[in-house]
């Protein structure tokens, strides 16, 4: 019996652990949800309440789960966003650093200093200023969201002040940063950008290298791998660019879980590779067996009837003159595009290529 009840004790208390992390997180303060409840219809009503709160937390820290002060000094500078009372705006996003909890609202500091950076915009004798935001929330905030839209807003902002060194900035952010990948990854991407605008092809290509080198889990594996592929196109380098386009046809099974995963830039890279390596590197074979992965892996695509298409031009190509056997293989890619593909944009030119090659003979032979 003794042994019963301690087995159904230990049962109980897992069952409380358990029900205990199903638990929905608690409720907003009453004072906090009073004031929510009046924002749809008096948003000064509320931006009063708000502030109301703000002021009691200055006399007395409030603990409480989801950071009460915080909150209620974000959402009365959000308000006064709203109705477009910008300076009063920018004014109570600054004052949200003094109220919030930084162990609990690392994300809310991080948004409210970049919404008076935004707002600090509009006011030309501001505009240092915001960039002095922007640098901070960088600088604090590494890892948030908001680190990356600051770095964007900075990116605009140096375009029309002569005082920022926007290379040296960006450089020294992907340095100092490097373990925060997406901001680290998004400075890199618009230093290389701005090598582009200059003509310097050599940086530029090395500064996309090294995102998709330093970070293949990050949010622009992808995009720089493609930009890379492209500069070296243009360079006369397509043997390299290939193999950019090789590596980032590579991480497809990965993707997915690694979350850079982009399915249109996917699907563009490799009909690029197979134009390259058809067009470029003489290599036809290459060029299907490229084309072929995307009509496998991605048979929804909206560009499987180029790759088709491009597909049995290969076929064509693999010998001069093209063989019986080419001609009937090119005609198969045909037939399937406009069988699998009959609303493609690519369906008039395939029927125009059988009827050249004389493909309904063939089959009928």
């Amino acid at each position: 019996m003794r042994k019963w009840t301690s087995q159904a004790a230990a049962t109980g208390a897992l069952m409380w652990i358990l029900l205990a992390g199903c638990r929905t997180p608690p409720p907003l303060p009453n004072d906090l949800m009073r004031a929510a409840l009046v924002e749809r219809n008096d948003p000064q009503a509320a931006v009063t309440a708000y502030a109301q709160i703000v002021e009691s937390c200055r006399v007395q820290k409030r603990h409480e789960p989801k950071d009460p002060c915080g909150e209620a000094a974000f959402r009365k500078a959000q308000l006064l966003e709203q109705i477009g009372e910008a300076s009063a705006a920018r004014a109570a996003f600054l004052e949200v650093q003094s109220v919030a909890d930084p162990m609990q609202s690392s994300a809310l500091l991080a948004r409210s200093l970049h919404r008076a950076a935004v707002l600090s915009v509009d006011q030309l004798d501001e505009r240092l200023r915001a960039v002095d935001l922007c640098r901070s929330v960088i600088q604090n905030y590494p890892r948030e969201v908001a680190a990356e839209d600051a770095l964007k807003l900075l990116v605009d902002l140096a375009r029309g002040e002569r005082a920022i060194d926007l290379r040296r900035e960006l450089a020294r952010i992907a340095a100092e940063h490097g373990a925060a990948d997406a901001l680290a990854s998004w400075a890199l991407f618009f230093l290389a950008k701005d090598y582009l605008d200059s003509g310097d092809l050599a940086h530029a290509l090395s500064a996309y290298d090294e995102i998709w080198r330093r970070y293949p889990r990050g949010p622009l594996f992808d995009d720089a791998l493609m930009e890379a592929a492209k500069l070296l196109r243009r360079d006369k380098r397509s043997a390299e660019a290939a193999a950019r386009l090789e590596t980032l046809a590579g991480s497809f099974t990965s993707a997915i879980l690694i979350g850079h995963y982009n399915k249109l830039l996917l699907d563009e890279s490799t009909l690029l590779l197979g134009e390259i390596y058809l067009n470029d590197l003489l290599r036809p074979q290459a060029a299907i067996d490229a084309l072929s992965r995307l009509l496998t892996r991605q048979k929804t695509s909206l560009l499987c009837d180029d790759a088709l298409l491009l597909m049995s031009e290969a076929a064509l190509r693999r010998h001069g003159p093209p063989t019986d056997a080419d001609v009937q293989e090119a005609c198969r890619y045909l037939a399937r595009l406009i069988v699998q593909y009959p609303d493609g944009n690519q369906v008039r030119r395939a029927k125009e290529r059988q009827t050249t090659l004389h493909c309904a003979q063939r089959s009928a032979s």
